[in-house]
């Protein structure tokens, strides 16, 4: 995931469908995925910025 878009994010959330398997509050933007079971997946990632604005 880029996140030179979203350059001032404080919280980033790693979504699988419904299941949020993590979460990152600062670092690189980056998130290893473990233990999934086979088929079709659809991730997002949501983010919240300084000011509490969601994005995503």
């Amino acid at each position: 995931m880029d996140a030179g878009g979203f350059a001032a994010w404080t919280k980033l959330g790693f979504c699988d469908g419904a299941t949020k398997p993590g979460e990152i509050a600062q670092g690189p933007t980056q998130f290893t995925a473990t233990d999934l079971t086979p088929g079709h997946r659809v991730f997002s990632v949501p983010g919240t910025d300084a000011m509490g604005t969601a994005q995503g």
